[in-house]
């Protein structure tokens, strides 16, 4: 086991849990071998000190894959028991620089090249993950959303809520994809050599994401073979094919409890929060994605009261987020 596992190993000991210790929600959805994993450089502490304020506010703990050295470095320095922060030293690709970096820059997506690895060798070390950018606004705890049987796979989807259900159908369009920005991902053989065949993918054609270089290849996939479900829900053996144990099974959040894109647009973030009053349900995540660059989405977090974060350099400064 080379240096990086042997760290990532210890720091997945305390991780594991995803609530704080003694929260009856670990054994209620089975978590202790489940880890919430996020990942940032130095140039986006203000959005990870503003995500923070959400993971303290659900009582949860997370993974921090600092992705410079300096931002592990702040992180060490400040001793949160809800924030551990992990340090993966490059073997390949070059270094992660500590400036934000633009939209499928070499930086940016040499960033989520990063965070795939550390979600594969968490995968490999048995472990379960929910993965969430910084970027996302956690209003309540997604884990009544995410686990399903005999699921390997649960992401949330690259397009707007609409009263219709066609998101559940979303492959029919050649150009849908899920979102990579938040997702949960069970750790078994299929998911471990998806994310390795990923990362392979992902050497060979540094010119693009993560998100469209994944959603390319899982269609197209033929080993394993994949199961798109459509809306999430329990598959049974041997129903639809879940007997095949080679088969990688996937299914998609509601966009509507998870969000993307609602954001750009007052019309766009009314409805959100309009259609969740005439479903009475309550939205779960809001992605501040569709939004070029950080200060765009920090501005715009800051206009619907999401921008909760009340220091720009201490963690764990928080006021309450606005009720739509």
């Amino acid at each position: 086991m080379n240096e990086n596992l042997k760290l990532l190993k210890v720091q997945l000991e305390k991780a594991a849990g995803v609530f704080l210790p003694g929260d009856e929600r670990i054994q209620k959805y089975g978590l202790e071998k489940t880890v919430f994993v996020t990942a940032a450089n130095y140039g986006f502490l203000n959005h990870l000190l503003n995500f923070f304020c959400y993971v303290k506010h659900l009582k949860m703990k997370v993974l921090v894959v600092s992705l410079d050295k300096k931002l592990d470095d702040y992180l060490n320095s400040h001793n949160s028991s809800q924030i551990i922060s992990f340090h993966m030293k490059a073997e390949h690709g070059g270094e992660v620089h500590a400036e934000s970096a633009q939209f499928r820059s070499q930086q940016f997506n040499l960033m989520t090249e990063r965070k795939k690895e550390v979600v594969f060798d968490v995968l490999k070390l048995g472990y379960d993950v929910l993965f969430s950018d910084t970027d996302v606004v956690m209003l309540e705890d997604p884990f009544p959303f995410l686990m399903w049987k005999n699921m390997d796979y649960v992401h949330s989807l690259n397009e707007p809520c609409n009263k219709e259900e066609s998101w559940t159908n979303f492959l029919s369009n050649p150009e849908s994809e899920g979102n990579t920005g938040y997702y949960y991902m069970r750790s078994n053989p299929r998911t471990v050599k998806l994310l390795g065949d990923l990362l392979t993918a992902m050497d060979a054609k540094r010119d693009l994401d993560d998100q469209s270089i994944f959603w390319t290849m899982l269609r197209q996939r033929k080993d394993p073979p994949v199961l798109f479900a459509g809306k999430c829900r329990d598959l049974e053996p041997p129903v639809e094919g879940s007997k095949n144990e080679s088969t990688l099974r996937t299914c998609v959040l509601d966009p509507c409890l998870f969000s993307s894109g609602m954001m750009r647009g007052p019309l766009r973030f009314k409805f959100l929060f309009d259609e969740a009053k005439i479903r009475k349900q309550k939205v779960v995540t809001i992605h501040a994605n569709w939004l070029n660059g950080g200060k765009m989405k920090e501005d715009t977090l800051h206009h619907y009261g999401y921008w909760v974060a009340t220091s720009r350099t201490e963690l764990g400064r928080c006021t309450t987020p606005a009720v739509h």
